[in-house]
């Protein structure tokens, strides 16, 4: 090969570089990599073993969560007021579980295992929780551990959109 061909096909590749979508540029990075940063609440499922999908939280859901890359993680998902069961009129029944703790990546199996310092659920201090996560773009998903409830085994598929 000559130098003219040498260098066209390397301007070829520059350019096939350069215009690679930034999605596909992300998914070189580690998964702890792209997880780093603040994360907004966009949905939140609960998804039961008999194949039920509900939202307790109401339509007005909110959370967040956040990474730093020392392995420090905080979550906070407050659910918007949804009618008491108890039917008393000027009643209201607002859900929230928050916590804040560490985590660790699993980059083979793509999971990350959140240990709890200190949350709302008591039972979740301390406990060691792993979720299966995927990054595409700015979109984060994650299937939680399942979690035991009055209603049932269930669980929680949350996605998150990444914060400006």
């Amino acid at each position: 090969m000559n130098r003219r061909n040498i260098f066209g096909l390397s301007i070829i590749a520059v350019c096939g570089l350069a215009l690679l979508p930034a999605n596909a540029l992300s998914q070189s990075k580690s998964l702890k990599d792209q997880l780093i940063g603040t994360w907004t609440l966009v949905s939140v499922v609960e998804v039961y073993q008999d194949g039920r999908k509900e939202n307790p939280w109401g339509p007005a859901v909110k959370g967040a969560v956040s990474f730093d890359p020392k392995g420090n993680v905080t979550l906070a998902i407050i659910g918007g007021d949804v009618t008491n069961p108890s039917g008393k009129p000027n009643e209201s029944n607002r859900q929230v579980v928050a916590y804040f703790g560490k985590y660790v990546v699993d980059e083979a199996a793509k999971t990350v295992t959140y240990t709890a310092e200190r949350a709302t659920e008591p039972s979740f201090d301390g406990l060691a929780r792993k979720a299966s996560v995927t990054v595409e773009g700015d979109e984060l998903k994650q299937a939680s551990a399942p979690i035991t409830a009055p209603r049932g085994t269930f669980t929680p598929n949350l996605v998150f959109k990444r914060a400006n």
